[in-house]
């Protein structure tokens, strides 16, 4: 229920503390999304990377549709658009958007990794070394990314210690 301005100040303290970069968090209304994302690129200016994540909220043509609305606000990747178990629309939504679209946060193996390559499902990989199977898979994730020219940029999605120390050894080693 957080204002759009609520939303442009809430990365002050890590700008300040020198980050290029945010990921807003989406929410299933575009229209309020919309705003949201505006708000944020305003205050956070054209030299700091925006991202967005909608955490599988929208169906591939919805977010084909939100994905064209937000290019003008250059967002730097569009996490988790929709399900990965639509591999068809994914592939759709990669050809067609305007915006990179990265996947990642609930995909378990290589093999699944490998299936989204292969089908064009995905700009961007976002392994998490506490959800795909370790350090090791993370560095078979990366080469497959590499294989396809796609890339890849490491996920924390359980904030751990353990989980960290994890996805910053294999984001080190890669």
């Amino acid at each position: 229920d957080a204002t759009p301005d609520w939303y442009a100040h809430y990365f002050d303290a890590a700008l300040a503390r020198g980050i290029g970069g945010v990921k807003v968090r989406l929410g299933t209304d575009a229209k309020a999304s919309l705003a949201r994302v505006a708000a944020v690129r305003a205050h956070v200016g054209p030299d700091i990377r925006v991202a967005v994540d909608a955490y599988w909220g929208y169906t591939p043509d919805e977010a084909l549709d939100l994905a064209r609305r937000l290019a003008p606000y250059d967002i730097f990747f569009f996490e988790e658009p929709s399900p990965q178990y639509q591999m068809h629309g994914l592939q759709k939504l990669c050809a067609a958007s305007p915006i990179r679209i990265a996947v990642g946060e609930r995909v378990y193996t290589p093999s699944q990794y490998q299936m989204i390559a292969e089908q064009r499902a995905a700009h961007i990989f976002e392994p998490d070394a506490s959800i795909c199977g370790g350090i090791l898979a993370c560095l078979d994730i990366a080469a497959i990314a590499r294989a396809h020219d796609l890339d890849v940029i490491p996920h924390l999605g359980s904030p751990t210690a353990i989980g960290l120390a994890a996805n910053l050894h294999w984001a080190a080693a890669a």
